[in-house]
């Protein structure tokens, strides 16, 4: 018999299939990954060989379309888990059946990642497409299952801090813009030029900033300090939520 972890779980990851959002998130999502990584392989093609040796096929850095999809996805995954049942009234329903709140923060959640993980596995292919379109030249090392690995994990935070703001408020768009802003300070140190002020701040950026834990990943560069510290970023993020959740079952 089926525990209602997993029946809720199914049901929220169901729902991106039976509205627009998943198809357009996707479409969003994959467009952007392809045109970041054609414009890296037309980079490395138009590089002198000698040059690109040492180089990663990294189609994060620095493409800008690869962090607009990294910006974007995760406020567009996660608007709707409360937020538009809140608005309904669906949520009251839901927290009147005999499930618990760690239940329902975690099926929600685990239903965003699930069809987040989704999007990724069409990016195993690229490598395999580059090696059969370069061949029989030498190429360049290919690290994607550890930059894909590094992808899963800043995303799951990201959807973990989502969850969080959907649950605070009734409005889905009120939300995403909420989680954007949030998400768009925190990649900020790593895509822009710090002023003298801000200068401090650098030799903690690769300690907590996605985008250096990231291009770490990218080169083939699996941390451990980087692997806990956004495992446990979004532990921190759903006990939050699911404590916020028992508050508003007890009003």
């Amino acid at each position: 018999m089926a525990s209602p972890l997993s029946i809720l779980a199914r049901r929220e990851f169901l729902t991106y299939f039976r509205t627009s959002a998943g198809p357009l998130v996707a479409f969003f999502f994959l467009a952007a990954m392809g045109l970041a990584f054609w414009l890296r392989v037309a980079g490395l093609s138009a590089a002198v060989p000698a040059t690109v040796g040492p180089v990663p096929v990294y189609w994060g850095r620095p493409e800008p379309f690869f962090w607009l999809a990294m910006l974007l996805s995760a406020p567009l995954l996660t608007m709707h888990l409360f937020a538009e049942e809140r608005r309904s009234g669906a949520l009251d329903l839901l927290l009147s059946a005999p499930v618990s709140e760690a239940h329902i923060v975690s099926a929600k959640y685990l239903g965003a990642l699930a069809f987040y993980g989704l999007l990724l596995l069409p990016l195993f292919g690229y490598p395999l497409l580059l090696r059969a379109a370069a061949a029989p030249a030498s190429l360049p090392p290919l690290h994607t299952p550890s930059f894909l690995l590094g992808m899963f994990l800043v995303g799951a935070d990201f959807l973990a801090l989502g969850l969080l703001y959907s649950l605070l408020t009734t409005r889905p768009l009120l939300a995403a813009m909420a989680t954007l802003a949030t998400l768009a300070v925190l990649l900020a140190p790593g895509l822009l030029t710090l002023p003298p002020a801000f200068e401090a701040i650098g030799p903690w950026l690769p300690t907590c900033c996605p985008v250096y834990h990231l291009r770490a990943f990218a080169e083939g560069v699996i941390d451990t300090r980087a692997i806990l510290f956004h495992v446990f970023a979004t532990l921190l993020l759903l006990l939050l939520s699911t404590r916020i959740l028992e508050v508003c079952r007890w009003r």
